[in-house]
C-alpha cells in the first residue's frame, strides 16, 4: 500500500501478486525489482499529470451506461540482459467497439 501526495491510498496494480513479471515483446524475465521502480514511477507520472479522477464505480455505470475501462501493464527491457531499463506503462483495454469506421 502506497500513500500518495494527495493523501490517497492506493495499491499498485499486481505489484506483489505474482512473483515473476515478463518483457512483454521479448518474453524474457525481468528484475522484479526493476519492474517495481518503473511502475511506481508510472504511477507517480500518472498522478502527477492529473491523468484521472478516482469515482466510485458506479457512477461510471450511471453516466456511461458501460463498465469502466480496464487496465493492463506493458513492461519492456528497453536495455539489454546485462544492463536493464526497464519501462512499465498502464495501458487501456478493450477500446475496440466492432464499428468501422
Amino acid at each position: 500500500m502506497i500513500k500518495w501526495d494527495n493523501g490517497e491510498k492506493d495499491e499498485l496494480y499486481y505489484m506483489d501478486q505474482y512473483g515473476e513479471f515478463w518483457d512483454d515483446v521479448s518474453n524474457k524475465r525481468l528484475d522484479k525489482n526493476k519492474v517495481m521502480e518503473a511502475r511506481l514511477h508510472e504511477i507517480t507520472q500518472i498522478y502527477r499529470h492529473k491523468v484521472y479522477t478516482k469515482v466510485p464505480i458506479q457512477q461510471c455505470w450511471t453516466r456511461t451506461g458501460k463498465a469502466p475501462i480496464r487496465v493492463k501493464w506493458i513492461d519492456i527491457n528497453k536495455g539489454d540482459d546485462v544492463n536493464m531499463e526497464v519501462r512499465c506503462r498502464m495501458v487501456g483495454k478493450e477500446f475496440n467497439t466492432g464499428e468501422t469506421y
